[in-house]
């Protein structure tokens, strides 16, 4: 009956706001509070996120993944090989969360691997 209606799933990562400058909501150690938001250029800006959705959905995608690496070579990496990206995801989670509790960038390679290791 509905020939001509098409579905694309659209997975975007990080997104930064479209709005510069204005806070979002984070979970913090006294629970979810309204943080400024900090210029990340990991972060796929607004813009860009809307063109991709725009493009897949015109050529008639199923599935797009829209992030900036290293997210979408993780995400890939999790999708392909779970065994393997669930490892990574051991070694750089914590590393990961301690790097953003102290305020550095969590989507910086360097601060992931470098450091001593967590322990479990």
């Amino acid at each position: 009956m509905c020939r001509h209606v098409g579905v694309t799933i659209c997975c975007p990562g990080p997104v930064a706001a479209l709005i510069p400058g204005s806070p979002r909501m984070v979970w913090g150690s006294q629970g979810m509070i309204l943080a400024p938001a900090a210029r990340s250029s990991s972060k796929l800006p607004a813009r860009r996120c809307v063109a991709l959705i725009a493009a897949a959905a015109a050529h008639g995608l199923d599935e797009v993944w829209m992030a900036r690496h290293p997210i979408l070579a993780v995400a890939y990496l999790c999708s392909m090989l779970p065994r393997l990206g669930r490892m990574l995801l051991k070694r750089v989670g914590p590393k990961r969360a301690r790097n953003m509790k102290c305020g550095k960038s969590g989507y910086d390679i360097s601060n992931m691997f470098s450091g001593e290791p967590v322990q479990s």
